[in-house]
């Protein structure tokens, strides 16, 4: 499957960019700007293994209290 991309005239371009200029919310990101950043996906990936070893840890403390009442009720119901 071949991919047909159709770029944009100077004058569809010039539109687009004054277009962009004129919202306030964008902002053209500097040279300086592109060097500092850090890559989402390497952090979020930290985060993610940081966010399941912390649920790995709850479940197992889930799992140890949950034990911990089903003994009591056994014992209760007996």
């Amino acid at each position: 499957m071949s991919r047909n991309i159709i770029m944009p005239t100077e004058e569809e371009d010039a539109e687009i960019n004054a277009g962009i200029a004129a919202d306030p919310d964008t902002v053209e990101w500097t040279d300086e700007d592109f060097a500092n950043a850090r890559s989402a996906y390497i952090e979020s990936e930290a985060e993610t293994q940081f966010k399941l070893r912390a649920a790995r840890a709850d479940a197992q403390q889930a799992k140890a209290i949950l034990n911990k009442l089903n003994q009591h009720f056994e014992g209760v119901q007996q």
